[in-house]
């Protein structure tokens, strides 16, 4: 009973929060100096309203992107991983290098990306792919390493092999990490999808705020920043339902944090 007194605590304390919001910007740009520089909430949800089925289409385009490349970025990563953790003498280089590749802008790729993989979707899901494999891999090698030391002594004492290891302890005990990857990842995904669409695109969420800021229609513009944003959240709570799943099917990583 606490618990879900706490969780209507919650929601009402953000329902407030996003209501007050929702009203200041209602009227500053009703009353206020933002009526050429921003369109109301009234105007984004009457331009949804009018063009739902556009919206919803471009929405559609979009989360497939995201989908598709957080998938590959997820698969490269994992596998990408694996490698790395049963070649030890290649670990400290790789990651060197991924640290350093890192760093370079990934949004420098998405010209390139149409020119090397042609129009259509595929550059798109490329880009979203490229910049979510990072955070994945580091959270997935990082969880590898969670593994408690005294843990860690018994099984090189018992003689097991690495696989049986790695799938019965190293991994279970690594989903946590990855998961907390996983929810940086899925965002960067959606990031990789709309600068992609900014650059060539004849559908999707950025070419819909970008085709409202060519055309100076702020209600069309300002519906697909709201949808992307509502995107990035609805897929962020669906990792972060996926971390409570695993929290309570291992209970060793629940119990280690609690103490």
């Amino acid at each position: 009973m606490k618990r879900y007194k706490a969780l209507f605590g919650q929601v009402a304390v953000w329902t407030v929060i996003v209501a007050g919001f929702l009203v200041c910007w209602e009227a500053l740009v009703r009353f206020g100096p933002l009526s050429r520089l921003v369109a109301s909430p009234s105007a984004v949800l009457g331009w949804s309203v009018q063009n739902y089925n556009s919206l919803w289409m471009h929405t559609l385009v979009t989360l497939k992107e995201t989908l598709y490349g957080f998938s590959i970025a997820f698969i490269l990563s994992i596998t990408f991983g694996i490698v790395i953790d049963a070649v030890p003498p290649i670990k400290r280089g790789a990651m060197a290098v991924l640290a350093a590749s890192n760093g370079i802008p990934k949004v420098v790729f998405a010209p390139l990306f149409f020119v090397w993989l042609g129009y259509g979707m595929t550059p798109k899901i490329a880009m979203g792919a490229l910049i979510a494999f990072f955070p994945i891999l580091v959270g997935f090698l990082h969880g590898l390493e969670l593994v408690d030391p005294s843990m860690r002594r018994f099984l090189a004492t018992t003689g097991a092999p690495w696989r049986q290891v790695f799938l019965r302890v190293r991994l279970p005990w690594a989903l946590r990490s990855t998961v907390a990857g996983c929810k940086v990842a899925i965002g960067l995904a959606l990031i990789g999808a709309i600068v992609s669409e900014f650059v060539n695109a004849s559908n999707g969420l950025g070419f819909l705020v970008k085709l409202g800021e060519d055309n100076f229609e702020l209600e069309m513009q300002f519906s697909g920043i709201v949808a992307v944003s509502i995107l990035g959240l609805l897929l962020y709570l669906v990792i972060d339902l996926l971390d409570v799943l695993f929290l309570s099917r291992f209970p060793p990583l629940r119990q280690r944090e609690q103490d």
